[in-house]
């Protein structure tokens, strides 16, 4: 009862939350520059998308796209509060080549992940909208999964996308590399960036090496940040400049172990979370990791919590870190619903006080 009351309150009140915001400074990207993180939103999805409202239909959906000559489907998994949903939509779904190349190539959709009512899903069952959202592995809004046109998934674009990487993301499915290649090694492999590791963007708070993480068999006494970054990075060195040096952060990080590494570097050696020993290279590679600066949250028994894969500005930094200290997983969250209570309540409270005044 009390989750449905939330739910309302969250739905009724989008348009009256007072922002609270952190912008980014002149040198960050044009589409994040004055991206307010913390700002709830009523996500409106372009009209072009394929209407999702009543009774969806996963193999309908597969049909038509195959009776109009397309190659599949991309799906837009978000929920209403996501600013990053939102800013999804408004700048790389608002380029002109990107949508022209969606439209000729696929049918777009979008689903609220924690819908409760009914759809059919590719193998023509019936399941809750949430239940088929979680059997695709969604944990991050917002989330674009590529489907080929027997709902195979190719690629899963978890988190925000600017336009260039979304870009990258079409022509890796396009070219028919998602079964040849991993994104992460044919993305590094179309860009101009420095394979040879460098000196990094240091901090007070950075454990020293030699990082000995092993958690498996003694827990530790606090979760775990691993910072995996480039020395060639203006990305990584405006997120210490803009996010990672906030008070308020650093607070928070202070309850982490916080270790910084090299995705490129090779040559040292670690021993993981799991017990097991590796390189900074080696590890950023099994995680797949085609973002700098990516960060990973271990919890005190080593178990990996969040993988970060994205631009992360300060409100969502700041709730993954709380995520973590308040041990929600541990009462059986996911960071997304999670993060959609506190989104509800923190509404419900500004809503009091509004009435108070």
């Amino acid at each position: 009862m009390l989750r449905h009351s939330l739910r309302i309150t969250l739905l009724l009140l989008m348009t009256v939350l007072l922002v609270f915001t952190h912008r980014l400074s002149a040198s960050t990207p044009a589409e994040l520059k004055g991206f307010v993180d913390s700002k709830i939103l009523q996500i409106v999805l372009p009209d072009w998308f394929v209407d999702v409202s009543i009774a969806p239909d996963m193999q309908e959906y597969l049909a038509n796209a195959k009776a109009a000559g397309k190659k599949g489907l991309i799906v837009n998994y978000e929920t209403n509060g996501c600013s990053y949903c939102q800013l999804f939509i408004d700048t790389t779904l608002q380029e002109s080549d990107i949508v022209a190349t969606i439209q000729q190539n696929y049918d777009m959709l979008g689903f609220e992940m924690f819908r409760d009512d009914e759809m059919v899903d590719f193998e023509g069952n019936t399941v809750p909208v949430k239940d088929f959202v979680k059997s695709q592995g969604v944990q991050y809004t917002p989330t674009s999964i590529f489907y080929d046109l027997s709902g195979n998934r190719l690629f899963k674009a978890a988190g925000y996308y600017d336009p260039g990487r979304f870009r990258m993301a079409l022509d890796y499915v396009l070219g028919g590399h998602s079964n040849k290649v991993s994104f992460r090694d044919w993305s590094l492999a179309q860009q101009t960036v420095s394979r040879q590791p460098a000196k990094l963007a240091g901090d007070p708070m950075f454990e020293k090496p030699p990082h000995l993480l092993a958690r498996n068999a003694f827990p530790a006494d606090r979760p775990l940040m691993v910072l995996f970054e480039r020395g060639d990075c203006a990305a990584c060195e405006e997120w210490h400049r803009d996010v990672f040096s906030d008070a308020r952060i650093r607070g928070i990080a202070g309850e982490f172990s916080i270790v910084q590494l090299d995705m490129n570097d090779a040559a040292s050696k670690l021993v993981k979370p799991d017990g097991k020993p590796s390189t900074p290279a080696a590890w950023a590679e099994e995680l797949q990791l085609s973002y700098a600066p990516s960060i990973v949250l271990f919890d005190e028994h080593g178990n990996m919590r969040q993988l970060i894969d994205f631009p992360v500005l300060h409100n969502r930094f700041e709730r993954s870190m709380t995520y973590m200290t308040e041990q929600a997983y541990a009462r059986g969250y996911t960071y997304q619903r999670w993060t959609r209570e506190k989104t509800a309540e923190r509404l419900q409270k500004e809503a009091t006080q509004q009435q108070a005044n």
